[in-house]
């Protein structure tokens, strides 16, 4: 079997991604791409603040156990 899997795979001929055969696009299109879609970015990853990072934490059971724990130590002065 010497088929190679994308979009050309199974004589389906023609690639939807207008690629060129050397693997990239024309000047053009990426020109018309840019323009349509704009830039290949991430957005910015939003930042949790202390509260979201203390309220995750805090929904693990095992470190509710060790708070308590550690309270009740206050507590009884050991």
């Amino acid at each position: 079997m010497n088929e190679r899997p994308g979009p050309l795979a199974g004589g389906r001929g023609g690639s939807p991604l207008a690629a060129l055969p050397d693997g990239g696009l024309s000047a053009a299109e990426a020109a018309e791409r840019l323009t349509r879609d704009g830039p290949n970015e991430l957005p910015p990853a939003r930042r949790a603040s202390v509260w979201q990072l203390v309220a995750g934490e805090v929904r693990d059971p095992l470190v509710v156990v060790l708070i308590v724990a550690a309270a009740l130590t206050i507590a009884t002065g050991d």
